[in-house]
């Protein structure tokens, strides 16, 4: 399960030879194994498994990696919003922040959500071209629901 976990998570992809990819990148089993902290035959059984089973084998074809501006958005001017929901199932949670984004004119280069069946404790991401007025932070946390919006 650890090892499924983390292909699933970075978004790897298992080819039908049983490779373990990024892109053209190959991840040998051995790195996987070191990082999951399991054996690398753990691994190997793992990537059987994926492809003896139909469904997981669609899915684990079709995983993709996708690059998070957030942790390097000061380098390009840019702005982050984390909103933490009480209950990430809820909806309207991300038309409700977007909206007060949008009626506040700012750009949003990019948004990502965690996902609340798999995070502990889901989050929306958002990354805004330049600083976020105080007026907008404060809006965000009268949404209904918010356990914390934290800016940076």
């Amino acid at each position: 399960m650890k090892v499924a976990k983390l292909i699933f998570e970075r978004g790897f992809q298992v080819r039908e030879d049983g490779k373990i990819v990024s892109g053209n990148i190959e991840i040998p089993h051995t790195q996987i194994a070191k990082e999951a902290e399991v054996e690398r035959r753990a691994v190997d059984s793992t990537v059987r498994t994926i492809l003896s089973k139909p469904e997981l084998k669609r899915i684990y074809r079709n995983l993709r990696h996708v690059y998070l501006l957030q942790e390097v958005a000061r380098e390009f001017n840019l702005s982050v919003i984390v909103f933490t929901p009480e209950n990430a199932k809820k909806a309207g949670i991300i038309a409700n922040v977007t909206k007060i984004i949008s009626e506040n004119r700012l750009s949003i280069k990019q948004a990502f959500t965690e996902d609340p069946d798999i995070s502990p404790e889901p989050r929306l991401i958002i990354i805004i071209d330049g600083e976020i007025p105080s007026k907008v932070i404060k809006e965000l946390k009268n949404i209904p629901g918010t356990k914390s919006v934290t800016v940076y």
